[in-house]
């Protein structure tokens, strides 16, 4: 069985083509959308995780459920005079 030489294998492929016709700001523009996409994302599942957090934590405060107290009475005008 013959030996492959990988090294001439490789030697063939032409490297540049492909690099030349690869719109590389249309690339780096697409990355960051996607990275700004993600970002926004996860900041939008951190402050709904906070949010039920937060919503757990008032569930959990003592509430006074004792009736007000009524207001004072406020003395009429027309009584004054």
């Amino acid at each position: 069985m013959a030996r492959v030489d990988i090294n001439e294998i490789a030697s063939r492929i032409d490297i540049e083509a492909p690099v030349a016709n690869t719109d590389l700001g249309a690339l780096m523009a697409s990355s960051s959308s996607t990275i700004a996409t993600e970002v926004v994302d996860r900041g939008r599942s951190h402050a709904v995780s906070m949010d039920d957090t937060i919503a757990r934590w008032v569930s959990r405060l003592p509430r006074n459920h004792a009736e007000r107290a009524d207001l004072p009475e406020l003395p009429d005008a027309q009584e004054e005079s």
